[in-house]
Parts: structure tokens; sequence; C-alpha cells
């Protein structure tokens, strides 16, 4: 395994993720498309960045379209990521949702029992007062 440096990131690094250029310098692949990218911007030809030396651009055009390859890659998967969170936000909100209903379907059971219990307290009430009505009634009737 050989070890270069790449002139434009300074970091050494083993020739398989590493370009050559026509003057035989080496540089990192996503460096070199660093370096092809800002040349398009600017108009200028790309050069290898330690001897300029005038590099031919189909030699980037493998790097770009490599870059785009893997941008694509990570573009798929933050894609995929976006998707599961909403999925998990929706999940979220359709569990909220229906904590609330449970809450407001229990609460106005609490209410419906309240209210029965009320009205059986009632009716226990009044048949209470009507068998009183009943004995007083049938003892006057003996008077």
């Amino acid at each position: 395994m050989v070890f270069q440096t790449c002139p434009i990131c300074l970091n050494i690094g083993d020739t398989s993720n590493m370009f050559f250029l026509t003057c035989m310098h080496c540089i990192h692949e996503e460096c070199a498309f660093k370096q092809a990218e800002y040349a398009t911007k600017s108009f200028s030809p790309i050069t290898c960045p330690l001897c300029r030396t005038p590099q031919p651009t189909t030699i980037f055009i493998a790097i770009v379209n490599k870059q785009i390859l893997v941008r694509k890659k990570e573009l798929k998967l933050l894609n995929t990521q976006i998707k599961q969170l909403h999925k998990q936000i929706y999940i979220q909100k359709i569990r909220s949702l229906f904590r609330s209903l449970f809450i407001k379907h229990a609460q106005s059971q609490f209410d419906l029992l309240k209210n029965l219990s009320d009205l059986k307290y009632k009716a226990h009430k009044a048949h209470n007062y009507y068998m009183t009505l009943l004995v007083v009634e049938s003892k006057l009737r003996y008077i």
C-alpha cells in the first residue's frame, strides 16, 4: 500500500482513494472534484495544484460523474430518512389524537356514571319518600 500526501488538503492517504493526474501527481477525488468545481465557476483551466500542468477535462468529468453518483446515493438515503421521520411524526400525531380522544371519552364516561349515580340516588330517595307516604297513608286509614 502506497501512501501519498494530497497537495490540496495535505492529508496523507493511501493511493486507492486518490486520483492520479496526467503529470503523475495525485490528489483525493473529493479535492479534485472541488478543484474542478472551482475552476469551472471561475472559468479558468483545470491545472495540477503542484506543477500547474493543464489537465484534460475528460479526467475530471469522470470524477464529477462519480461524485454525482455519490451525492445521489446520499440524497436517496436522506430522502428515506425524511420519509421515516414523517412516518414517526404522523404516528405521534395519531397517538396524541387518540390519547386526547380517550381522555375526552373517559371524562364523558365518568360524567355519565356520575349522572347515573346521581339519578340512582335521587330515585332511591324518591322511592323511600314514596314508601314513607304509603306507610303514613296506611296508618291514616286505621285512624
